[in-house]
């Protein structure tokens, strides 16, 4: 990572969060990203010379004429044929994945909220409590990621998941356990985009940020309507605000298509054929 102006960070125009906070997520967040790719090598005094060119990106890097490329928009220029060199995909560690099943017994369906500046592109928290009243009524042991900036806050009487809004293992992880996760556009959704993890994405457009505009998305390779190249089966973008009606149509259509574990039961687990996990575990 070679650091651009200004410490290399935003400011706080751009992006009003403290350099501290900047320097926690880079650590906490962005390095172990990199990590999790399985090709992110890191030695002390590592030297930018002692890279070999084709190890460099953006391939067209130089030292002397610095730039940056992290959009859909780069990712698409290695599809349909390319896409392989991207894999394998990010994977969480071991412990993770036990922390995860331990907190987690049954697996969940997950609503991840955006809930931080730029406002406009925030989620509809009226219409995500009602979707997840909705889904627990339905059966389904509903989990909330709530925002990096608000880790500990309760979401009515659902149970949240703290510890993935900090901490990008156990997010990642947590993603891999659920049976379905929904969200709107923002950051931690690009984690289900680059994996074959089940997910539906809505809000993709808020205009007047320019990343999120229909005009910057068509531009990336990601028109009003269209689907990411390398999508799989239970992986979809609905080109709609996160309102109630297009929720509850998205998620009874996934409960309609796909296979369930049974019904969630919040004092015996999934019942399924007069059994619960918790029997059958014992058993």
């Amino acid at each position: 990572f070679i650091p651009g102006p200004n410490g290399g960070f935003k400011d706080k125009t751009i992006k009003p969060i403290s350099i501290e906070e900047h320097k926690y997520r880079h650590s906490h967040l962005v390095l172990p990203l990199a990590h999790m790719m399985g090709a992110c090598v890191w030695e002390p005094g590592y030297r930018m010379t002692d890279t070999p060119g084709e190890n460099i990106f953006p391939p067209e890097y130089k030292t002397d004429k610095p730039f940056a490329a992290h959009t859909l928009g780069v990712a698409f220029k290695w599809i349909p044929d390319q896409i392989g060199e991207c894999r394998p995909w990010p994977s969480p560690s071991a412990r993770a994945v036990e922390m995860v099943k331990r907190d987690f017994p049954i697996r969940p369906f997950v609503i991840t909220l955006r809930e931080c500046y730029t406002p406009e592109r925030n989620s509809n928290l009226e219409t995500w409590k009602l979707l997840a009243d909705y889904a627990r009524d339905k059966g389904e042991s509903v989990v909330i990621v709530r925002d990096t900036d608000k880790p500990l806050e309760r979401f009515c009487s659902h149970k949240i998941a703290p510890l993935a809004s900090l901490d990008v293992d156990y997010r990642l992880a947590l993603y891999k356990h659920a049976k379905m996760n929904f969200g709107v556009n923002n950051g931690t959704s690009v984690l289900n985009i680059y994996s074959d993890m089940p997910y539906r994405i809505f809000k993709m457009v808020t205009e007047g940020y320019r990343p999120t505009s229909a005009k910057y998305l068509e531009s990336v390779g990601l028109p009003v309507g269209s689907q990411i190249p390398w999508a799989v089966k239970g992986q979809k973008i609905i080109w709609e605000d996160d309102n109630f009606p297009a929720l509850q149509r998205e998620f009874d259509d996934w409960r309609k298509n796909a296979p369930h574990q049974g019904r969630y039961d919040a004092g015996r687990g999934v019942v399924e054929n007069g059994k619960t996990e918790r029997s059958r575990a014992s058993a």
